[in-house]
């Protein structure tokens, strides 16, 4: 991802002034924008041209607008741009980081118009190390949870730096000046390469067919020596916004980590990925009996669970810790960025559902953060874990519940998640590193894969 001078996004949601306080973002209603400021003025001033002016530098510098937040250190004021037509009649800002798409996000997320012009904005103040992505949905129907927004985002075209994710298939990006770099994810010219194998794999227990892709590092045909393995799960994913690949090529061929073979799981569908991924008793046994067995029999790796990672990001980090709480005595590490730890029993089936309340578990209700209870409840494993989390997902949903309908009862945020689950891990004994970044969900998937192997390869005793 392209570097993007000090900065270009901010932070909004209702949530800021609290735990949001760690992060540094603080919001405001109209943050005042210096150059918004001065534009207002030349137009009250009669000065017909200074619109076309701002215009024309925009295009020049790019969007959003980052200013100096006057008395707040670290922090910059973040001014985001639409140039709308005669049939605009709202513009919100979209991104699971800054305006969760309940009614309170979206009357926090909509931009202002400057009197009878064509600019229409939004100022937020943030700190100056975040990260994350967003999307504007003009003419918007200001309806929550909408199916067809996420569809119809379009990226900031004043914004050159677009890219895609997890959260939205296609949007901007915000990395601002302070943020952490990512080294390892561009191509280094000279350095030689690993080699990618698409194969196609059979699931009895799954009754489903599927792509397998298998990296093998550059030399692997002339060693006869078994390889520490890696499994992601989002194989689509890791193979192209976060290019797990090239980031492993350039790790081994600085001798930053030791060779490694890494399969990586494609998904079937999206419904299937969510059934999957979602601490599934059939396809945690999958992995065990069916793909790796698979993996040992075509491909020279180790049996030695402290040199088997399992990792993911958002369900597939969640999938990652059930992977080792189910079977610790093949995988001896596991790497989730952005976990989905909340989940519960029941609360998958409510989004399939279209939003309509699941089935109980066996008609008792059951807490959010089912896999940490799982884990505190049952004897430690030898599993290490390396765990991430952005500071901005701090968003709970705050829908009022519909009468008898506990589906929702005591959600947690990501972040909560993830800070409950270091801390259950912590007190049963567990070697537990973990991070925090000022970022949004899923946004530092490609750091965490670098910094979660470096962390666990280097650090085989002791927490952090």
């Amino acid at each position: 991802m392209t570097k993007v001078p000090i900065g270009l996004f901010s932070i909004l949601m209702w949530v800021c002034c609290a735990l949001f306080a760690e992060s540094g973002c603080a919001a405001q209603d109209l943050p005042s924008s210096p150059r918004i400021a001065a534009l207002q003025k030349l137009l009250e001033a009669g000065d017909r041209g200074a619109l076309e002016n701002f215009w024309q530098r925009v295009g020049q510098e790019g969007a959003p607008i980052i200013e100096i937040a006057p008395g707040e250190a670290r922090h910059v004021l973040v001014t985001f741009l639409w140039r709308a037509t005669s049939e605009t009649k709202n513009v919100l800002l979209f991104s699971y980081a800054l305006t969760f798409p309940d009614q309170v996000g979206i009357s926090q997320g909509q931009l202002v118009r400057l009197r009878d012009t064509d600019l229409w904005y939004k100022t937020y103040v943030m700190r100056d190390d975040a990260g994350f992505t967003y999307a504007f949905s003009p003419n918007d129907s200001l309806v929550p949870f909408q199916p067809q927004r996420l569809a119809n985002a379009k990226n900031d075209p004043l914004n050159p730096h677009h890219g895609a994710g997890l959260e939205m298939p296609q949007a901007s990006l915000v990395e601002l000046s302070e943020a952490p770099r990512q080294p390892w994810i561009k191509k280094r010219p000279g350095l030689p390469g690993g080699k990618i194998e698409e194969r196609k794999l059979k699931s009895a227990l799954l009754n489903n067919e599927r792509t397998i892709r298998v990296y093998t590092p550059f030399g692997y045909r002339d060693s006869k020596r078994p390889y520490q393995l890696l499994v992601l799960f989002d194989g689509q994913y890791y193979t192209s916004t976060v290019p797990a690949p090239r980031i492993l090529d350039n790790m081994i061929s600085q001798g930053t980590i030791p060779p490694l073979v890494a399969v990586l799981i494609d998904n079937i569908s999206e419904e299937s990925r969510l059934r999957e991924l979602h601490c599934n008793d059939t396809f945690a046994e999958f992995l065990a009996r069916e793909l790796i067995p698979w993996v040992r029999r075509n491909y020279r790796v180790t049996t030695d669970p402290r040199q088997m990672f399992v990792g993911g990001t958002s369900a597939g980090g969640l999938a990652a810790a059930f992977a080792g709480f189910r079977h610790p005595e093949i995988f001896g590490n596991v790497l989730s960025n952005s976990g989905s730890f909340s989940w519960k029993p029941g609360l998958l089936e409510r989004y399939l559902n279209g939003g309509r309340p699941g089935p109980l578990n066996e008609g008792k209700y059951a807490d959010f953060g089912w896999l940490m209870g799982q884990f505190a409840s049952h004897p430690r494993v030898p599993v290490r874990f390396y765990l991430d989390v952005g500071l901005m997902e701090d968003l709970s949903p705050r829908k009022p519940l519909q009468a008898g309908d506990t589906s929702q009862a005591g959600d947690l945020s990501g972040l909560v998640a993830n800070r409950y689950f270091r801390d259950v891990l912590r007190a049963k004994g567990y070697e537990v590193h973990y991070e925090e970044f000022n970022a949004g969900h899923s946004y530092y998937a490609a750091h965490s894969l670098s910094n979660g192997l470096l962390t666990l390869l280097r650090n085989r005793r002791g927490g952090s």
